[in-house]
């Protein structure tokens, strides 16, 4: 494998997290579904290391390395040389999925890099636990939130979550108001799914094991003359949404649409941070931090 390192395009910080994702893959999740199979007559392990040496047989090259940002349920490598990847998968990719997206999204592509080098990024490894469905988003919307409204021990520790998930209850049919998109955890999920990063990556932060927003004031020159001083948080959020309604095609106004939207936003915080079947564990420290990050993201902003 070609010595490709990540040094001076990411942070230390983020290397570390990189390799921390990888031992999870490897190390709790890949030992539970080999489980599920019968055992190996040979004792077979899968190991990061074995998987390296098995892409470089099946490419005949040295040259490949892994992706900066691996995913949750796979581990892949890149042959830039090549023009291919080798992806080591919990479960097997369905290659009809690969024929629908072609169909509904064609030759469409992101425009632009992540900005990476402007921001220092972090990632969230164990905690919230993030589902992602393949199914109808409107559908699952709806489940999520029965689900949520019957968690008894979330109840007592914050009620305010049972009454969100009534008023989000009754305006889901807004959601059908938004264009269709291919819902699968390979190519993209339905809008309003990850509309909870731009809150938890850049309008606030955990601290003292509580969600706070930015709230100290924003810089002179971003300040609107003749307007209340305004918070970092509100600029940046002020910002992004009028980025994001200035850049829709005609014929979708923020007028029409801004209330679909922000259901949308709002039940994929929830998706996030309740992914679960059942009750949250109020021993467990990780549902405990998704508790604290959908309370302050949701319900205090």
């Amino acid at each position: 494998m070609a010595d490709e390192t990540n040094h001076g395009r990411f942070s230390e910080a983020w290397i570390t997290q990189e390799q921390e994702f990888i031992d999870l893959f490897f190390k709790p999740k890949v030992p539970l579904a080999l489980h599920k199979l019968p055992p190996s007559k040979d004792g077979f392990q899968c190991t990061a290391e074995g998987c390296t040496a098995f892409a470089g047989k099946i490419l005949h090259s040295d040259d490949f390395w892994p992706v900066d940002n691996q995913g949750a349920a796979s581990y892949t490598l890149i042959s830039p040389s090549r023009n291919e990847i080798v992806q080591f998968r919990l479960k097997p990719f369905g290659e009809h999925i690969l024929s629908l997206a072609r169909n509904i999204y064609g030759a469409v592509r992101i425009l632009q890099d992540f900005p990476k080098d402007r921001f220092t990024l972090q990632r969230q490894l164990n905690t919230p636990r993030q589902a992602l469905s393949s199914d109808s988003w409107t559908a699952t919307a709806s489940t999520k939130l029965k689900n949520l409204a019957s968690m008894n021990r979330l109840r007592q520790i914050e009620p305010r979550f049972a009454q969100q998930a009534a008023e989000l209850t009754s305006k889901l049919h807004l959601l059908d108001r938004l264009p269709l998109v291919l819902t699968h955890i390979e190519f993209a999920e339905a809008f309003g799914m990850c509309l909870f990063g731009v809150y938890e990556g850049f309008l606030g932060e955990m601290r003292d094991a509580r969600w706070r927003f930015f709230d100290q004031p924003a810089v002179q020159d971003s300040q609107e003359p003749g307007n209340p001083p305004r918070s970092v948080r509100e600029t940046l959020q002020a910002t992004f949404w009028d980025t994001f309604w200035n850049a829709m095609p005609p014929g979708m106004t923020r007028q029409d649409l801004e209330e679909p939207v922000m259901v949308a936003s709002d039940v994929g915080i929830i998706n996030r941070y309740f992914d679960k079947d059942g009750d949250i564990d109020t021993k467990d420290k990780h549902d405990l931090c998704s508790v604290n990050l959908a309370t302050g993201i949701l319900l205090d902003r």
